[in-house]
Formats: C-alpha cells, sequence, structure tokens
C-alpha cells in the first residue's frame, strides 16, 4: 500500500536513521511517482496528511510535484 510506504518512510526518517534505508527509500519513493505518473491515481485513506506526505516526501527527494496537482488528487481521493 503506497500510503503503507509513505508512513514508513517518514518514520524512518524522523527516528533519524534514514542514511542507513536511503537506497530503499529512494526505490520506494520512485516507484511511487512513477505509479502516480503514470496512472495519475493513488489510492488514499481519505485524509489530507497522507496527501500532505506525499508531496513532502516526493519534493524532498527532489520530484518534480506541482502544487496544481493538489486538486487533481483531490478530486480523485476525496
Amino acid at each position: 500500500n503506497i500510503i503503507q510506504k509513505l508512513n514508513l518512510i517518514d518514520s524512518v526518517q524522523r527516528f533519524g536513521v534514514s542514511y542507513h534505508f536511503q537506497q530503499e527509500i529512494n526505490q520506494a519513493l520512485e516507484q511511487i511517482h512513477n505509479s502516480f505518473t503514470k496512472n495519475n491515481t493513488i489510492s488514499d485513506d481519505g485524509n489530507h496528511h497522507s496527501l500532505a506526505l506525499l508531496f513532502r516526501l516526493l519534493r524532498q527527494q527532489g520530484y518534480q510535484i506541482s502544487s496544481s496537482m493538489y486538486r487533481t488528487l483531490s478530486l480523485i481521493l476525496f
């Protein structure tokens, strides 16, 4: 599940040990980004926290995610 992956990555970063898992984090975020850009859909549990987490983690890794995509995601997710 994409949201579970995002939450796991966030937790690992907050614990301060993400440098041990950088390759795995990069692979997971690349997979999520590729999935999103191909399908323009992401399964979500219906809250804004998950959407914000998605944007933050992808942008933090250098992926270009436009804030205008928020409207598209909001319509798809909510």
